[in-house]
């Protein structure tokens, strides 16, 4: 179950898949897929199995299905790190959704020449663009400017739940403070940094098929 956000008369879904639906622009947003990794893992002789690959895909691919996007808009980190096979698979993605603009905003894992993006139909914006009053980063800004939310990935924001018996567990949220608004990591093999809930906060937790907002 999907959550709503509203900032200057744009309507946002947070999505329990980590991404969020921009309703005024038919726009999946993403940040943190970190696609190549378990390529990457394996040449360093970590065993991950190839299966994996298609995890993130598969849940790209019923967003697609469920909200129809004209656009999916990458907030970073696309591909983990240096050319690897998996790059292919990610073209053919990109090949299969002809009708679909796909954007990417750099970051800092965003390694590869310019011209391995462009070749396959991506479009690159730079480090940073704006569009009605929502800056859009990897890495959030130290200071937003007045009437204007920063949409950024970068931090891999996590939660901490306690329970009983001093058993504890981090899981996925998105995260605003000061008009900075952290979308969760989308790839599967990411880390979590755990964040804090304060006065100025705004958590929103992700909790198996639904996204709830943490009372203050």
């Amino acid at each position: 179950m999907s959550l709503k956000y509203q900032f200057a008369n744009q309507s946002f879904q947070l999505l329990p898949q980590k991404a969020i639906f921009w309703e005024n622009e038919k726009t999946i947003i993403l940040a943190d897929l970190h696609l190549g990794k378990v390529g990457h893992f394996r040449k360093e002789g970590l065993a991950i199995p190839t299966k994996s690959i298609e995890k993130d895909y598969h849940v790209l691919s019923q967003l697609i299905t469920d909200y129809k996007p004209i656009r999916i808009l990458i907030l970073g980190d696309l591909f983990h790190s240096s050319y690897n096979n998996e790059w292919n698979i990610f073209a053919e993605f990109v090949s299969k959704n002809k009708a679909i603009k796909f954007d990417l905003v750099l970051g800092n894992h965003d390694i590869l020449a310019a011209e391995r993006y462009l070749s396959i139909g991506l479009n690159i914006l730079g480090e940073a663009c704006i569009h009605n009053q929502i800056i859009f980063t990897h890495i959030p800004m130290e200071k937003v400017p007045e009437n204007y939310l920063n949409m950024s990935g970068h931090i891999h924001p996590g939660f901490c739940i306690e329970g009983a018996g001093r058993q504890s567990v981090t899981i996925p949220c998105f995260y605003e403070k000061n008009n900075n608004f952290v979308l969760p990591a989308f790839g599967h093999l990411t880390g979590l940094k755990g964040l804090n809930k304060t006065k100025t906060t705004q958590i929103f937790v992700i909790n198996g098929s639904k996204v709830t907002q943490l009372s203050t």
